[in-house]
């Protein structure tokens, strides 16, 4: 009986350690690049201000402004995403547990 628990947890075991792997390097990434993205977000949304102030186009004081906002959640929605992966590995960690 022994051997056959340890059949699916030698064969899921690479699935965990890669799991792992992507969470914690996703992770460092996202970290990293955040302040990079911040600050370029940032420089889209003031250059949008200043569009407005000065009546430049709508439609690209509009676009510097989606731009700006989709840049400065990336990092957010790395971090769902990869919360996600890790939340779809459950199955895998019963596998182990059993």
């Amino acid at each position: 009986m022994k051997v056959l628990k340890l059949i699916p947890k030698i064969l899921v075991s690479p699935f965990i350690l890669a799991v792992g792997i992507v969470y914690v390097l996703g992770n460092v990434f996202a970290a990293v690049s955040s302040i990079i993205t911040n600050l370029v977000g940032t420089v889209f949304i003031f250059g949008a201000v200043c569009g407005w102030i000065t009546h430049a186009q709508e439609g690209l004081v509009w676009q510097a402004a989606i731009t700006g906002l989709v840049i400065l959640f990336l990092p957010l929605i790395v971090k769902g995403l990869l919360e996600l992966v890790l939340h779809l590995s459950g199955p895998l960690m019963k596998i182990m547990a059993w």
